[in-house]
């Protein structure tokens, strides 16, 4: 990867602040290139192919936040790529012909916890690679491999911190390679022809080597295995950092280059022009063999990379997970207060008033906080909060429904443990009568009752308070 440092300039401007913890780039091993098993636990999955997008390249950084990435190019302004709202993103970068490669930190359900790719010119990802059970995979770098960009990843036993694969998968598809097998492995990197592992050596320390054609070219002093290394490569060049040095050494001719950062703590990525590093007072620092450009941070940065390749993604592309859609959410403007009904108990009529003014506030944590511990939101199961945002993001009609829903004639009957239960709207009884298909008509169509009835049963939206408060679903279906 080749970066302009002068399109760079604009990151100050524009990235403003980010903080940082690197991905694991870090490396060592025997190497032999082959191609996994058949009954290989990881394999990626078959994408469509990809061709290479017209446009011209760009150059400039990715960083990646815990919930976002930002691109920034020396000819169009940042963009901005939201991930999902709870959990982390772990690293991220450009696939060479347009798109992304990212991967979540400890997803939870429904987001995929493999790696993932955002296409050219899609808004939604797909899983590149998933995790086989037991095994726990590692985005690490994308990478030309015999001119065809590869992701780089680790795979290893779930739980296990040294042995495993390093693994190469192209994105045009097929079986992955293997780069490196062992049970010394601790991390590695690939570009081009040269492929970097990290070893750990008889449980001492960590020990970097540099392969080509499956033969050692290169290697680092040993440290102590508290590990691992900060370590990038690039073509045949490997940037480190050690004893307080950011050191970058040339594989065909063992010359190195000594680039002067205070305090430098980690290596992002580094080309034949700059590295980009991270020092002890969080900032992220482009550093040229004349010049530092120096990115203040507040965010925490799970990973940065430099990149000179086509970008076809864009402002409000999704990087899969759930995204608050911007402004006010569908229930906005509605009354926040609920018709007055007098035959409800003051603690039933005391929670519906609280759901409704919660729902028009577009308050998800506060509406989540009137849950009860046993609340349905899905038939399948699911955490209320995220169901409803989710919701919100595909459909934009959940907290409204939930409004227009409790504005609607209710109707009572009796719990197992012999508490009543108020259920909105009336029609949700097993027997609903004439009047009670008549009040659905401020929520649904003359089709939608007509279809219910047909079906022998309301089947919409409905939801239910027990007698004591204790606000128990709301759901659609029987």
């Amino acid at each position: 990867m080749t970066t302009r440092l002068a399109g760079l300039l604009i990151v100050t401007m524009l990235l403003g602040a980010c903080s940082l913890l690197p991905t694991a780039t870090t490396v060592p091993g025997d190497t032999t290139t082959t191609t996994v098993d058949d009954d290989a636990d990881v394999s990626p999955t078959s994408p469509p192919a990809t061709t290479i997008p017209s446009t011209e390249p760009v150059s400039g950084v990715l960083v990646v936040t815990d919930h976002a990435l930002t691109l920034v190019y020396d000819d169009a302004p940042a963009a901005i790529l939201t991930g999902d709202i709870d959990y982390p993103l772990a690293s991220a970068f450009v696939d060479l012909i347009g798109g992304i490669v990212f991967q979540y930190q400890d997803p939870g359900p429904g987001v995929s916890s493999g790696i993932l790719r955002l296409l050219p010119g899609t808004i939604e990802p797909l899983e590149l690679i998933a995790e086989g059970d037991g095994q726990a995979i590692t985005l690490l770098d994308v990478a030309p491999i015999d001119g065809r960009p590869n992701v780089i990843y680790l795979s290893r036993p779930d739980g296990e911190t040294v042995g495993g694969q390093l693994l190469a998968a192209d994105l045009q598809g097929g079986a992955p390679l293997v780069l490196y097998d062992g049970p010394d492995l601790v991390s590695g990197d690939a570009d081009g022809p040269t492929i970097l592992v990290e070893q750990r050596v008889n449980g001492t320390c960590n020990k970097l080597v540099a392969f080509k054609d499956g033969e050692p070219i290169w290697n680092s002093d040993c440290t102590d295995g508290s590990g691992p290394f900060s370590v990038a490569v690039s073509d045949d060049l490997v940037a480190t950092v050690l004893a307080g040095q950011v050191i970058v050494s040339r594989v065909d001719d063992q010359s190195t280059t000594v680039y002067d950062v205070a305090s430098p703590v980690r290596v992002f990525d580094l080309d034949e022009d700059s590295v980009l590093v991270t020092d002890q007072t969080d900032s992220l620092i482009v550093v040229g063999e004349a010049s530092q450009i120096v990115i203040p941070t507040t965010d925490t940065i799970r990973s940065a990379s430099l990149f000179n390749s086509p970008l076809a993604v864009t402002e409000g592309h999704r990087l899969g997970g759930i995204r608050v859609a911007p402004g006010p959410c569908s229930a906005a403007g509605q009354p926040s207060v609920p018709p007055v009904t007098p035959d409800l108990p003051d603690t039933v009529a005391a929670i519906r008033s609280a759901i409704v003014e919660r729902a028009v506030a577009c308050d998800f944590d506060a509406l989540a906080s009137l849950t009860s511990s046993s609340f349905v939101v899905d038939l399948a199961g699911g955490d209320p909060r995220r169901y409803w945002m989710a919701s919100e993001a595909r459909f934009g009609d959940d907290l409204s429904l939930i409004v227009r829903i409790l504005n609607l004639p209710h109707a009572v009957s009796l719990l197992p443990d012999g508490r009543s239960i108020y259920v909105w709207p009336s029609a949700a009884v097993d027997q609903p009568t004439d009047a009670d298909w008549e009040a659905l008509r401020p929520v649904f169509n003359e089709e939608e009752i007509d279809a219910m009835r047909q079906q022998g049963g309301y089947t919409g939206h409905r939801i239910g308070i027990a007698e004591d408060g204790e606000w128990l679903f709301s759901v659609a279906g029987n």
